[in-house]
């Protein structure tokens, strides 16, 4: 199932990552003050939030070729309360081609005005965690409280090599949980 969905929609596999995570039941991210655990962007996945991503158009898609390195858009975030959470999923853009078999790393980074905020930097396709075709922010209120919300810059950029067939297919999905 998930393979299908990466392969169809990377932008709806990336919503699916932001709005997963590792603790259910009563240690949702939505729940305010919240520490998530390292192994957030997988487990118990929360529909409401991929409804208001679905309903708030907050999802678009790069198609990264050998001679891309960057690409950018602009997230909105609507409360400085309330967790942000970014996604971005990969996968190779060919029909011979499956996510298990690309070798590409992108790296993810959010800003505000130019000021750095966060970024997700994990080595993912390497040989000691291959297949991990994915990175994932949140940004919790603590640090929203600093910033606000409104506007922040999305940076998504290859990280190393680039292999694999061309193009590269980079979902990316942003929201936040709502009351």
């Amino acid at each position: 199932m998930w393979l299908a969905i990466v392969l169809v929609r990377p932008a709806w596999a990336a919503a699916l990552m932001a709005s997963a995570t590792f603790n259910g039941g009563t240690d949702m991210t939505y729940v305010p003050r919240t520490i998530g655990s390292d192994r957030e962007g997988a487990g118990v996945v929360d529909s409401k939030f991929c409804y208001y991503v679905a309903r708030n158009g907050r999802r678009t898609h790069f198609d990264a070729t050998s001679s891309s390195t960057t690409f950018t858009a602009n997230v909105y975030c609507d409360y400085k309360d309330r967790p942000f959470r970014i996604a971005i999923t990969w996968y190779a853009n060919s029909n011979t081609e499956t996510q298990t078999t690309l070798k590409t790393d992108y790296e993810l980074s959010i800003y505000k005005k130019g000021v750095y905020v966060r970024s997700s930097t994990a080595f993912a396709n390497s040989f000691s965690v291959p297949n991990t075709n994915y990175e994932l922010i949140s940004i919790p209120e603590s640090v929203l409280q600093l910033y606000g919300a409104g506007y922040y810059e999305v940076r998504v950029y290859r990280f190393g090599d680039f292999n694999g067939p061309t193009p590269n297919r980079i979902g990316v999905a942003w929201e936040q949980y709502r009351p």
